[in-house]
């Protein structure tokens, strides 16, 4: 909400102190939710400016002297040389040239294809366990001999990415600000997004790493998943009966109940053609409920910019 880090650090004072007022009276899922949009809608947004205590002497006199220091190249100082497309340059050594940019407004210019399958892992995601050389997300069904199926999801994870507000791939809680991707039908209106929201530096890997959101991929992949073969006939979890993974399209209540979730929001069929990807930055989202109280994901508020991700 703001990029004055003292500033900052007193509006999550803020939030954590309206949350603990909350928490007596409001269901726990909700608790966060309510007090960080009380902060971004009507603290933040109205422009008011939260007290701060005296700052150190030491803290004071070092950012004195950060403004005072002089720049290191006056205006019209040393200046980065221009680079020429289509010429060479001396960092790139012989043969290799500086690409001329396409115009960044054109309607036939395409979002750039990535293509680094194994692309660095994030500070936040270090300690996430690795297949491959890919962060296995939290959200993803984990196998008992130590790989993940990315094509299923862990349906208790799922929930409670969706309520307790965690990030689909570390599974740490959300910042005030989060990233939802998604196609075509979840951007418009009326949509909702079924895959939960990440944290900005999570979003960045899995847009590379993810072959589908990255655009490598032009169909869905077919086959049987790995839950359904031989790797998820055991459980990882010691001890539990439950005779391996069995494929399911069922929606689990908060009271236990099961229903069928509906065809429209399913996962594409295997084989289906892949869509475009977009990524929605927002402050925050409410969750998308049935008449019925069935949980579907959520809808994203306080948009501040959506972009395209890929296109097949």
């Amino acid at each position: 909400m703001s990029p004055d880090p003292d500033i900052q650090a007193a509006w999550d004072d803020a939030e954590k102190a309206l949350a603990a007022m909350l928490r007596p009276y409001v269901q726990a899922h909700l608790v966060e939710d309510l007090a960080r949009r009380f902060v971004i809608e009507h603290l933040s947004a109205g422009g008011w400016r939260p007290p701060l205590g005296t700052l150190p002497d030491v803290i004071r006199a070092g950012r004195l002297r950060a403004l005072e220091r002089p720049r290191e190249h006056p205006p019209d100082g040393p200046q980065e040389p221009q680079e020429t497309p289509g010429a060479p340059h001396p960092a790139h050594g012989v043969g290799r040239t500086v690409p001329a940019l396409t115009d960044p407004h054109s309607p036939t210019r395409r979002p750039p294809l990535m293509t680094d399958p194994r692309p660095p892992i994030p500070v936040r995601l270090a300690r996430r366990p690795t297949t491959g050389g890919l962060v296995a997300p939290w959200i993803n069904v984990q196998l008992a001999d130590g790989g993940v199926d990315f094509r299923q999801t862990n349906g208790t994870h799922w929930r409670r990415a969706w309520t307790e507000r965690r990030c689909q791939t570390c599974g740490q809680h959300l910042g005030l600000l989060l990233v939802l991707i998604g196609g075509p039908n979840q951007i418009a209106d009326g949509g909702h997004f079924d895959e939960p929201a990440l944290h900005p530096e999570c979003a960045a890997y899995a847009m590379r790493a993810c072959p589908m959101v990255a655009g490598r991929m032009t169909h869905y992949r077919g086959g049987p998943a790995l839950t359904e073969g031989p790797r998820g006939a055991v459980c990882p979890i010691p001890g539990c009966d439950c005779d391996g993974y069995v494929p399911t399209e069922h929606v689990l209540h908060d009271d236990g109940s099961h229903t069928t979730r509906p065809a429209a929001e399913r996962a594409p069929v295997a084989g289906e053609p892949a869509h475009p990807w977009f990524a929605v930055y927002a402050r925050s989202y409410r969750l998308a409920m049935t008449p019925e109280g069935q949980l579907l994901g959520g809808v994203p508020y306080g948009v501040l910019r959506t972009r395209e991700v890929s296109r097949p």
